[in-house]
């Protein structure tokens, strides 16, 4: 939007009524940043008005461990309206499973700097025999053979995927890639220091060497315009970045 954040909650839901009524989309504003006791968060629609906005207030937890915080509830959100259906019970339950994320954080020992919140904290004690690794991939193995039974990730593997259909996925993919980029940039412009902006600046050179190399060279050379038709197994082989794709599936079975 080019504002600056937010200093206060009033601020912050004005930013997200502009925003949401931009894109004709309901908005959810986050605030934790926010200097305060209290940890609101919100939803606004395109209408912006005060009185169809969802505000759900919540605690502040005092830890150094708030890494992820806002994919975190913005991923809970989106799963818990998937299974009720309503927005403000997906709320609500969002924000409770990161709350109870962020009390027990203190307890991993996870690099430096702010560390990343307890995604488990609701599994319990997880000191008993065996890798944790080990065991979630033994407990997932049902829903993992679901996830590789979809048609998409079939094709994908044996090669069957329309090329129409992969082309899509590119293009999908090399459109987040390049918002990322730009993300990464404005982030080095406001970096307080130079070995700072190298870092950002470097991730932003990444993001857009990596769309090149996987997205934009395979457009071009295999169809010469994004989603021609045809089908992938048709070609002289399979090219990159599809024999990545199959790699990353043989080795996930």
């Amino acid at each position: 939007m080019g504002a600056d954040p937010a200093p206060t909650w009033a601020v912050a839901l004005e930013q997200g009524a502009t925003l949401a009524a931009r894109l004709g989309t309901s908005v959810l504003v986050e605030g934790g940043h926010i200097p305060g006791e209290c940890c609101p968060d919100a939803l606004v629609p395109p209408s912006g008005a005060p009185e169809d906005r969802l505000v759900v207030d919540g605690r502040r937890v005092e830890t150094a461990n708030t890494h992820g915080t806002g994919c975190s509830l913005s991923s809970a959100l989106a799963t818990r309206f998937a299974i009720t259906g309503d927005w403000p019970t997906a709320l609500r339950e969002a924000k409770s499973r990161l709350e109870g994320a962020l009390l027990p954080a203190h307890l991993l020992d996870v690099g430096t700097g702010n560390g990343p919140v307890h995604h488990f904290h609701a599994l319990g004690d997880l000191s008993g025999p065996g890798r944790f690794t080990d065991l979630a991939w033994r407990d997932t193995a049902g829903i993992r053979g679901d996830i590789l039974a979809l048609p998409f990730v079939v094709g994908l593997a044996d090669g069957s995927l329309p090329a129409d259909h992969f082309s899509y996925c590119l293009q999908q993919d090399a459109l987040s890639l390049r918002e990322y980029a730009g993300v990464l940039a404005r982030t080095a412009a406001r970096a307080p220091s130079e070995a700072e902006q190298r870092f950002w600046l470097a991730a932003a050179a990444s993001c857009l060497g990596n769309e090149a190399d996987l997205h934009r060279d395979w457009l071009l050379r295999e169809t010469g315009r994004p989603g021609a038709g045809g089908d992938v197994r048709r070609r002289a082989g399979p090219r990159p970045p599809l024999r990545r794709v199959r790699a990353m599936l043989a080795a996930f079975r």
